[in-house]
């Protein structure tokens, strides 16, 4: 018979904002506790969804995969929360003209917008 051994862990709430690096710092929580198995990575990555984002997944939990829930559930994820390269291309081209600011300022108000967790535009 298989020994388990329970492991203590809570993952912070998933940023829907900076879902890659949430995934960079709960991936590191498993490997730390040694947490391998995929459906026990599913439930705590599931444990750690808002409601609204859990909403916006509606269709994947109706369905989910028997084989690789994590996986399958960190790709919806990912592809619904992060910007594709033509997508970020798209903001780019978009963004408004620096005018006669100082690359400094621009460079001071990106730092603003990482201090305060915020995703401006103009730092992308």
């Amino acid at each position: 018979m298989a020994e388990t051994n329970a492991v203590s862990m809570k993952l912070p709430q998933f940023w829907a904002d900076r879902a890659k690096i949430w995934f960079a710092q709960a991936e590191s929580q498993f490997v730390l506790r040694n947490i391998t198995a995929e459906i026990t990575k599913y439930h705590h990555l599931l444990a750690a969804l808002q409601n609204d984002v859990a909403i916006t997944l509606t269709d994947f939990f109706e369905h989910v995969p028997d084989e690789n829930p994590y996986t399958a559930l960190k790709l919806s994820l990912l592809k619904k929360y992060t910007h594709t390269d033509l997508e970020k291309a798209e903001m780019i081209r978009s963004m408004p003209d620096i005018g006669d600011r100082k690359p400094s300022d621009l460079m001071d108000s990106c730092w603003l917008c990482v201090l305060l967790d915020k995703q401006c535009l103009i730092c992308l």
